[in-house]
């Protein structure tokens, strides 16, 4: 499937680029995919990311946002919502006897500006943005 940058209404748009990101991700020797199915997916969208995977025996927990944050304090808004969402994110997998600090990846559809990218990093946030998918794709032969 090739990602299409001219996608009709809103939800469409966040589900196709969602999907390019999904296969990324499986295109990637060292990432699995947590197994998808209704309950787990409705449980991850209360927990606020998208797709769970695991990269190096880590969890790494992905939030897709086809919006890309034009500004220093919407970068750190977006690693704000991130981290809440890693808190309950463990919170959860130590109940289930699961522990590991998960990585936070923002994937944006955009280009984000390298000092864009700067803060994200300071806040411990990975942001995919459009090159970096672009140039993932391509090399994964995407």
């Amino acid at each position: 499937m090739e990602y299409d940058e001219d996608l009709g209404p809103s939800r469409s748009r966040w589900w196709e680029f969602e999907q390019f990101v999904r296969q990324i991700l499986q295109a990637m020797p060292s990432v699995e995919i947590r197994d998808a199915n209704d309950e787990v997916e409705i449980a991850r969208k209360d927990l606020g990311f998208d797709i769970e995977a695991v990269r190096n025996g880590r969890p790494l927990l992905v939030q897709i946002k086809t919006q890309t944050p034009q500004t220093s304090a919407r970068v750190s808004d977006l690693a704000k919502q991130l981290r809440a969402a890693a808190d309950k994110y463990e919170h959860e997998a130590r109940r289930g006897g699961r522990a590991g600090r998960p990585e936070l990846v923002a994937a944006v559809s955009g280009v984000l500006a390298p000092p864009k990218l700067m803060t994200a990093q300071r806040e411990d946030i990975q942001v995919w943005d459009g090159r970096y998918l672009h140039r993932q794709a391509r090399q994964l032969g995407i």
